[in-house]
């Protein structure tokens, strides 16, 4: 994702014009053609990410031209040159549409660790959906947020799955659906309820088991019937407002950080 650094861009705008304003009135220094050859390096610095290629391009060959200029440098030509890379910069923005993200979702932006360290070390098959779910709420695609929240917790489930021995006898457990793998999974939480407490070095590691798991169970059955099943399929009611969104990501983000203090 391209990210436009407004402070930057700013700068290097006001910086020109008060650059074409002193050499137009021979306000200048004895370094006046580093200071501008400075500015056009600059330019390309903040155009090459953006995709500026004209502006870029403009840049680089007027810098060119300046190296080449002999001395001593006619400042109003100087002036000439500064315009036409600044008129360049401020065509390439005016060509295109940004995206302001509000001061509350700066957090959620381009955010690699978004869950925390944990969850990136322990879930890194999920690490670009929640990235993504980040920028979408940044950018108020809120729906799209918890779509990839689903995908996210798709990951957990297997991973919860793969724990407790889940298999199938038709196809491998990444080939089957949600509802699939959640039936199979209580089934193997049913029977680690159904083991005797003798068979457990303490009674107490049997009880903390059986809470953990029946607990994870239960969000994941609730994450596919509340919001998995409604996201995934067009209907009206299956769009999301800001708020509820970010509900559901601080939701996910939880049980992802119980899950991971756990599993892989």
């Amino acid at each position: 994702m391209n990210v436009f650094n407004t402070v930057e861009y700013g700068r290097l705008i006001l910086s020109f014009t008060h650059s074409e304003c002193y050499l137009s009135c021979g306000m200048y220094g004895s370094d006046v053609k580093s200071s501008v050859l400075k500015f056009f390096k600059d330019v390309q610095s903040l155009c090459l990410p953006l995709g500026f290629q004209d502006a870029n391009d403009i840049a680089g060959t007027t810098a060119f031209h300046v190296r080449a200029m002999p001395e001593p440098i006619d400042p109003k030509v100087l002036a000439v040159e500064v315009r036409h890379v600044s008129n360049a910069l401020i065509k390439e923005a005016f060509y295109r549409r940004f995206i302001h993200i509000q001061k509350d979702r700066l957090e959620f932006f381009e955010e690699e660790t978004l869950f925390g360290n944990e969850v990136a070390a322990k879930f890194p098959s999920a690490a670009r959906d929640i990235k993504e779910a980040g920028n979408c709420i940044a950018v108020e695609c809120n729906t799209a947020a918890v779509f990839h929240l689903m995908r996210a917790s798709e990951v957990a489930l297997r991973a919860l799955a793969r724990d407790r021995a889940v298999s199938f006898s038709d196809k491998p457990l990444e080939d089957k659906e949600w509802g699939q793998i959640l039936s199979n999974l209580e089934k193997k939480i049913s029977e680690l309820r159904e083991t005797k407490v003798a068979t457990w070095p303490r009674p107490e590691i049997r009880n903390e088991q059986i809470q953990f798991y029946g607990e994870t169970a239960q969000e994941l059955r609730g994450f596919n019937d509340a919001w998995r099943r409604h996201v995934s399929h067009a209907d009206s009611s299956s769009f999301y407002e800001r708020d509820t969104a970010v509900g559901i990501l601080k939701h996910v983000r939880l049980f992802m950080q119980k899950l991971a203090s756990k599993i892989s």
